[in-house]
């Protein structure tokens, strides 16, 4: 009889334990963000690429126009598989716009921007990610004051390294006039602000 109640007591502290230890694993799980579908947007400042054109003001000063450079701005969708899943997985549709300090004219280079990414949590704060990126309906624009040009579709790819909301991304593009042969590099450095909501 007493070697009955020593095998019961056993048991039940023994799973007693377990208990606790499995309650405390779920307690100490990183929670990265909201699981399921969600909102997420880009805005940002993007350097970098070679000169499209160069525009000459009366007071002899010049400014380039760099095929990698503006202001860019995107909205769309995401999806994390659950709140404790490091991943989370993004498609956003945006627009980036460029000019110059011309004041009679309105100089611009444009295009629309497609961007998908895959986004993984390092912890609550750091995190990298990975895209693959479009670019469409790119055009220089030159206002009367020399000649327009139109260029084809691109696709490349972009890095990113971020915390919270802040982001220092890399980008590689190449742009090709409609009816040339020689490419305009693209590619830039940019300075995000980034989030799901």
């Amino acid at each position: 009889m007493k070697m009955f109640w020593g095998v019961v007591l056993g048991v039940s502290f023994h799973a007693f334990a377990f208990a606790q230890d499995g309650s405390a694993t779920a307690e100490q799980a990183t929670r990265y963000g909201d699981a399921g579908w969600g909102w997420t947007g880009d805005l940002a400042l993007e350097f970098g690429g070679d000169d499209v054109a160069t525009v000459s003001f009366t007071d002899g000063s010049t400014q380039d126009v760099k095929a990698g450079q503006g202001v860019a701005f995107a909205i769309g969708g995401h999806y994390r598989r659950s709140e404790f899943s490091p991943y989370d997985f993004r498609a956003t549709i945006g627009y980036k716009y460029v000019t110059t300090q011309a004041t009679n004219a309105d100089i611009t280079l444009t295009r629309f921007t497609y961007e998908f990414s895959a986004i993984r949590n390092l912890n609550q704060k750091w995190w990298l990610g990975g895209s693959l990126i479009h670019h469409s309906n790119i055009s220089f624009d030159a206002d009367g004051l020399g000649p327009d040009g139109d260029f084809e579709d691109s696709t490349g790819f972009g890095l990113r390294v971020g915390y919270g909301i802040f982001a220092l991304a890399y980008k590689k593009l190449s742009y090709t006039p409609e009816g040339g042969s020689d490419d305009f590099d693209a590619s830039n450095i940019g300075f995000q602000i980034t989030g799901n909501f």
